[in-house]
């Protein structure tokens, strides 16, 4: 009959199936370029947050120090150790005597971790030469590498240094060190009133030194500066424009650089010396790597 249909073919009458689209050359580049800037975007926070992770388990280290020190002290009468007490003139306060000893043996287990900030926990890799004894310096990211060949061929390697006039005594006059009249004098306890302004432990680039507030600073960042005195030695940028320090009220903070002249280094330092905006220095005066820091 001319007015039958026809049936209905396959799938007449049902929804067209969707087609499958993958993502094209362009798109994917897109993604790419989206994902690379992201990670751009986040690199220097995840940096800033490492380094802070690293200056916190610093300043942790140095309060395992303020225990170790103070345990020390109060059973010596509030006093350190003296130059001459223990074999290695300039570096006994992590030494070992003649008989193996190690000087703060009896508060301290851990020998090594201890003495190593974690943003410099390893020295550079260089070739030992060959004499009695050898200083390797540390700087930013790098520790300091003490070597002797007496007792056993110790090897030191560390990232701190001692404030030198927490000492109870100077060298023998017999190593021709200048007279006890030309040197500032001794803390020689940690019974003192401005025990929070004095340093004991910091990040440094050397076993230990003896600042003075006329101590120039280092004109560059990483190079030695051994004629401006013992300062450039602490004034080390290891934490963001700060070094890390245990006072002698066993206290840990960070110090800004240029702060470093405005500790109580020694009982006679002037804490308004030349290099204080007390003592009237000028953002010009400082080298052209330290002029953006903080003043004080």
């Amino acid at each position: 009959m001319s007015g039958r249909r026809s049936p209905p073919s396959r799938g007449e009458g049902k929804p067209p199936m969707l087609e499958r689209k993958g993502l094209t050359l362009i798109e994917l580049l897109v993604v790419i370029s989206i994902i690379a800037l992201l990670l751009a975007l986040l690199a220097p926070s995840l940096q800033r947050s490492r380094e802070q992770a690293r200056a916190i388990a610093c300043q942790a280290r140095l309060r395992e120090w303020a225990y170790i020190c103070s345990t020390y002290t109060c059973e010596n009468d509030g006093k350190f150790f003296g130059w001459d007490q223990f074999f290695g003139p300039f570096f006994s306060w992590f030494y070992r005597d003649r008989n193996g000893r190690y000087y703060f043996g009896p508060y301290r287990h851990d020998r090594g971790r201890l003495l190593l900030c974690p943003t410099a926990r390893k020295a550079r890799d260089y070739e030992i030469p060959k004499v009695q004894a050898y200083l390797e310096l540390g700087d930013k990211s790098s520790a300091w590498a003490w070597f002797l060949t007496y007792p056993g061929d110790p090897w030191f390697v560390g990232s701190y240094g001692l404030n030198f006039w927490v000492l109870t005594s100077y060298p023998s006059e017999s190593a021709g060190t200048a007279l006890p009249s030309a040197r500032p004098p001794l803390w020689q306890s940690c019974l003192v009133r401005s025990a929070s302004s004095v340093p004991v432990l910091l990040d440094c680039r050397v076993p230990h030194a003896a600042p003075r507030h006329n101590n120039d600073p280092p004109e560059d960042e990483d190079r030695q500066s051994v004629g401006s005195g013992a300062m450039w030695t602490f004034c080390i940028n290891r934490h963001d424009a700060h070094t890390n320090g245990l006072f002698m009220d066993w206290s840990v903070r960070n110090v800004g650089l240029k702060e470093l002249w405005t500790l109580k280094w020694h009982r006679e330092f002037d804490t308004a010396g030349p290099w204080t905006r007390a003592g009237g220095v000028r953002p010009d005066d400082w080298p052209e790597w330290l002029r953006h820091f903080k003043d004080y």
